[in-house]
């Protein structure tokens, strides 16, 4: 006897197929759970997925119109009048320097899925002291990266010291000469880089997390303008992938 399947002539339903319906709903709603999932009294680096708006093909069409004709110096107010709430946002500076807020707004499609991809589906929008500085094409690359040197604490401290001399308005070439290729990079445009290298451990896992023990460098047409994420929204851990190590600091 079949042990697996209902009586047919009385429901034509299957047992495996009413499994796969509920192992369906239960997957949907875990996706929820893991873009909604967040303390309201903290502001937090949001991950990169979001519900899609239901009109979002108008609303990303607007959004290029308007992204477009925004001009270099226009104010934080005006930009938001014009878009809106953006989908995504992150922070960057602290009391040492200038405030970088970057505001992600869909602009094209990549899958039907209903949902916002940050990576592949805005375009940023970049305030520095709440003035537009630069926009364009966001490239970003993996969240953590494996650990290989046998010396990474004493290289996360050198690090973690020059950072921490470092003065806004420094170059990007002398930063790179002097600390090597970063961990991890973002790219905004042809303007705006990120560079974020490893200063502290979080977690002895063997592994990097860009948004748990990293210090961003912040740079402007190749000149320093943020340190550090913003106080009022320090990143938090997402499903990441690992990657191998970039060259540290010798």
């Amino acid at each position: 006897m079949n042990t697996l399947r209902r009586d047919d002539r009385h429901t034509g339903v299957s047992a495996p197929t009413v499994f796969f319906a509920i192992a369906a709903v239960i997957t949907g709603m875990s996706l929820q759970l893991n873009i909604f999932e967040s303390d309201d009294a903290v502001p937090q680096y949001r991950d990169n997925l979001v519900p899609a708006p239901q009109d979002w093909q108008e609303v990303q069409s607007e959004n290029r119109r308007i992204i477009k004709r925004l001009v270099e110096g226009e104010v934080r107010s005006s930009i938001l009048a014009k878009l809106g709430e953006p989908d995504f946002t992150d922070s960057y500076g602290d009391s040492r320097d200038h405030q970088v807020e970057i505001m992600f707004y869909r602009t094209r499609s990549q899958s039907s899925d209903g949902l916002t991809n940050k990576r592949t589906e805005t375009t940023p929008v970049v305030l520095v002291n709440d003035r537009l500085a630069a926009q364009g094409r966001y490239r970003s690359g993996l969240d953590t990266s494996s650990v290989f040197a046998a010396d990474w604490e004493a290289r996360q401290e050198r690090r973690d010291q020059y950072i921490r001399d470092l003065a806004i308005g420094s170059s990007l070439a002398l930063v790179e000469t002097d600390l090597g290729v970063p961990k991890f990079s973002e790219q905004i445009g042809d303007g705006l880089k990120i560079l974020f290298y490893r200063t502290h451990e979080d977690v002895d896992d063997n592994s990097t997390s860009k948004r748990w023990e990293t210090t961003p460098l912040v740079y402007l047409d190749e000149e320093l303008v943020a340190i550090d994420y913003a106080v009022t929204n320090q990143p938090v851990e997402a499903n990441v992938t690992v990657d191998e190590d970039n060259t540290p600091l010798d």
